[in-house]
């Protein structure tokens, strides 16, 4: 099963889009990660790493992030992983609803391809 990372520039901003996205697709592996390493705002190249390297498993991982420094300091950690040979991909998309589609997608066993493009065209959901 592809697994998850969200990463916000808040702990708990990334723990409370993981629980919407677990009520929807409860079996799916997410892991939220927020903050600095001094546990205040802002990004973690570090926990970001850690976070990606506990989910991998050879069905890949998706990254999730909000904005700014938390996207850029997700691509540096990707590109890196990438130099090893590893799945890892960022998502362009908004991060709750990206986080629920690839959730559900994920929980189903799709493959990488698929949830990653089911989290980026999340941005084209119409809400009115």
């Amino acid at each position: 099963m592809v697994s998850l990372v969200l990463v916000s520039h808040s702990q708990k901003l990334a723990e409370s889009v993981a629980e919407v996205a677990l009520l929807m697709a409860g079996s799916a592996k997410i892991k939220a990660i927020g903050g600095n390493d001094d546990g205040g705002y802002g990004a973690s190249e570090k926990k970001i790493t850690a976070a990606v390297e506990e989910m991998y498993s050879d069905d890949g991982v998706i990254v999730i992030a909000d904005i700014g420094s938390s996207v850029n300091t997700a691509k540096a950690v990707i590109k890196k992983m990438a130099d090893e040979g590893k799945r890892v991909y960022l998502a362009d998309c908004p991060m709750i609803e990206g986080s629920i589609a690839a959730a559900v997608i994920s929980s189903i066993n799709m493959p990488l391809e698929e949830v990653l493009r089911q989290a980026q065209d999340s941005k084209n959901m119409k809400k009115a």
